[in-house]
């Protein structure tokens, strides 16, 4: 079984990420964010997560350093790949804007700081969202189906790894 959780995500997705933004969140134009996908499902309350963004903490910026950035990375974002792949561009723009509404700059000290939903973000959403008010429920409840696909492809091969199911029971003599 494959033990790996995460993987890296290519331009498009860091694309996305620079469009939105720069169109709704210029405030966090010197956030350092990483995105990475999660392999897995991960439910919250019974219910699919798309995506979550998570403020790092000093060990995770420690292990994140590179040779061009002297700072490690303030937000990562994980996408649900299953999610990621199924959706249209503007369906990633919802997800990705969504998970950078959740991010804030509060001092210079310490800039970074990860806030709940509130009413001003559900106001901002329901009218950036007018043309498609349901797009998360319609997104995780297509996320989930294919989830449910890949979970019922996976017990089929096992059945046909298996081989022919062997009958258990009486034999029984026919009497002539």
């Amino acid at each position: 079984m494959d033990e790996t959780r995460y993987a890296e995500v290519t331009e498009v997705e860091y694309a996305v990420l620079t469009e939105v933004r720069n169109q709704w969140f210029s405030y966090l134009s010197e956030a350092r964010i990483r995105i990475l996908f999660d392999l897995r499902k991960k439910l919250s309350s019974r219910k699919i997560v798309l995506a979550r963004i998570y403020k790092t903490n000093d060990l995770i910026k420690h292990l994140t350093l590179t040779e061009q950035e002297a700072e490690g990375t303030d937000f990562i974002i994980f996408l649900d790949k299953v999610c990621w792949d199924a959706i249209p561009q503007p369906d990633r723009i919802r997800v990705i804007r969504h998970e950078l509404r959740h991010a804030e700059v509060i001092d210079k000290k310490n800039p970074f700081i990860i806030i709940g939903h509130d009413i001003e973000d559900f106001e901002s959403e329901v009218q950036l969202n007018q043309d498609d008010i349901g797009w998360r429920r319609r997104v995780a409840t297509l996320t989930e189906i294919i989830y449910q696909q890949r979970e019922e492809a996976e017990r089929e091969a096992k059945k046909q790894a298996k081989g022919p199911r062997k009958r258990r029971g009486v034999a029984v003599t026919k009497l002539l």
